[in-house]
């Protein structure tokens, strides 16, 4: 059996780099630690509201295009409890300019 060590991928300036696991830590020393917490938060995550909605067979494009038309992107479509099509949905959240 083949056993290959695999690194991590780090993004430094315009270059990808591979790190191979055993200079990882110094390779974290050289460029200092990880940003502390607030600072992470800081930095711009998008936030997600979801939906679910059921879905006609006869009627399934129309339903997703009104979704679609109010910024919902769709996720997946499953079989519902009651064996009908349901719709999961989501779109970003907006935070209001402060």
């Amino acid at each position: 059996m083949l056993r290959h060590r695999i690194g991590i991928v780090a993004a430094l300036g315009r270059e990808a780099v591979l790190i191979p696991f055993g200079e990882v830590n110094a390779q974290c020393a050289e460029h200092g630690p990880a940003p502390a917490p607030h600072v992470r938060r800081a930095m711009s995550v998008p936030r997600w509201e979801y939906v679910t909605t059921p879905l006609m067979i006869h009627n399934t494009t129309a339903i997703l295009n009104t979704w679609g038309s109010e910024g919902w992107e769709l996720v997946q479509i499953v079989i519902g409890p009651e064996g009908g099509l349901v719709a999961y949905l989501k779109r970003p959240i907006v935070e209001a300019d402060a």
